[in-house]
């Protein structure tokens, strides 16, 4: 198992709320993510997809040296066009324990 580490703000700030984790298991993609943090704001979401993809791009063109922008429309046109399949999804959704009253 590997996972990612913690961002060094996050032990130190006020507030810190893991939304999304994205695993690859046993070839099958799988996620665990806090999806009612923005239940009022659901556009927040959009600009967090496209935040985090910007740094996908960022960090595989510094890596292999490919064009930051080819790369990005290459992760854009994947998300529609995986977009418009709207194939079905598993799994179930389970209350955060956690969750602040």
């Amino acid at each position: 198992m590997r996972e990612l580490m913690v961002p060094t703000d996050a032990k130190s700030a006020v507030q810190a709320v893991e939304l999304l984790r994205g695993w690859i298991i046993d070839g099958q993609p799988q996620y665990v993510l806090f999806p009612d943090v923005w239940n009022d704001d659901v556009a927040s979401w959009g600009r967090f997809l496209a935040d985090t993809a910007n740094h996908i791009a960022d960090a595989i063109a510094r890596d292999t040296g490919r064009d930051r922008q080819e790369v990005f429309g290459q992760i854009v046109e994947s998300f529609l066009r995986a977009f418009a399949e709207d194939r079905p999804r598993e799994g179930e959704f389970h209350a955060r324990s956690d969750r602040e009253n």
